[in-house]
């Protein structure tokens, strides 16, 4: 079988040709829409019979996606589940031949170092962009991928465990060197009025209410308290959070929103009427038309509100509640990044008339 992209339906589809009677019968060519990971994800379907996989020794990694695929779904947040299908368009055209068995750490090292000298940016360089590699911290999360699939296969009875870890690179040579320069309340406020209006309130729930991204799309009027004023939040790890209204502004907009909608997501994207996916082209256009010289992310946003209510005097432990974070560390970070400015606090305490 394989996977091409479709001579004329254009961007997201492909042609997939497989034989379900084997080679010499009758060939099979189905189109498929999605990202190529999706596709080779649904070539995997299509090559194993239902209920094919058996407790072999060392079967091919190719054979494991499937099932893998389907367990790995119902453990994991839907946006980790998306990464992980994404992921497959990288490695398993090199590992999917593979007996598990016969995964070694010279084939993981020759992956990395491979991975390394390809553009992130394909498209762009078509285009006649500059080149932008593929960083250190893609590959390791590629391989964290490539190894779940292999342990839940080892656990499942599929296969034998390796003899060593599959690993990326270290957290010294993945961690970003600079910190997140965070926006100040009055560049929120800019970017609140420059939004459109459709993203005004999943702009807040991040800018305002701190969640991660896949919170704030996630989140159902069902979670709200209007009389208690408080939004239940069910993050990482399944783990429950209730968090008090932070501002008037998200309080009257989400007010706004659920007059019209009283049920459901708490964001829909009006054309399709379901939650939305994609936000960052709608973050980077409110950035543009209010002004503000630079790029925002919905990390930038959670982590801005963040250390906004630490500078506001937030104690450590309520702000590790309050984020969701399962280590006090992660949130020592936050204080540790707003400790620095000793200078310009003695400054403004002068300003002040302070002794």
């Amino acid at each position: 079988m394989s996977v091409r992209p479709h001579p004329r339906k254009g961007d997201g589809w492909w042609v997939i040709d497989y034989y379900p009677a084997g080679r010499g019968a009758k060939r099979i060519r189905e189109p498929f829409r999605g990202t190529m990971g999706e596709a080779l994800a649904y070539e995997q379907l299509l090559r194993r019979a239902p209920n094919a996989l058996t407790n072999v020794v060392a079967p091919l990694v190719c054979d494991l996606i499937p099932a893998w695929l389907e367990y790995y779904k119902n453990e994991v947040a839907a946006s980790t589940y998306k990464d992980a299908v994404n992921s497959l368009k990288h490695w398993l055209p090199v590992f999917g031949g593979y007996r598990v068995a016969n995964i070694s750490r010279s084939a993981i090292n020759s992956y990395k170092a491979s991975r390394l000298q390809e553009a992130a940016n394909p498209r762009s360089v078509a285009v006649g962009r500059e080149i932008v590699y593929v960083k250190k911290r893609t590959v390791t999360k590629e391989l964290s991928y490539l190894s779940s699939c292999i342990k839940w296969a080892a656990q499942s009875g599929h296969c034998e465990e390796l003899p060593f870890q599959i690993k990326g690179f270290s957290a010294r040579q993945t961690t970003p060197s600079e910190q997140v320069v965070v926006l100040s309340p009055r560049q929120i406020t800019r970017l609140y009025e420059a939004a459109e209006d459709e993203y005004k309130l999943l702009f807040l729930l991040m800018a305002d209410m701190g969640l991660r991204r896949e919170e704030a799309l996630s989140a159902v009027a069902e979670d709200i308290d209007e009389y208690h004023e408080t939004l239940t939040v069910i993050g990482k790890g399944n783990k429950k959070r209730v968090l008090p209204w932070t501002t008037d502004r998200f309080a009257m907009e989400l007010g706004r929103v659920l007059d019209e909608r009283p049920g459901g997501h708490l964001t829909i994207n009006p054309k399709t009427g379901v939650r939305f996916n994609q936000i960052v082209k709608a973050l980077n256009r409110a950035a543009r038309n209010g002004g503000l010289n630079r790029r925002v992310n919905p990390h930038v946003l959670r982590h801005s509100c963040l250390t906004n209510l630490a500078r506001q005097g937030m104690s450590p432990h309520a702000l590790q509640q309050f984020a969701g974070h399962s280590s006090i560390e992660t949130t020592n970070k936050i204080y540790v990044h707003i400790g620095q400015d000793f200078v310009g606090e003695e400054v403004r305490r002068i300003r002040k008339g302070g002794r």
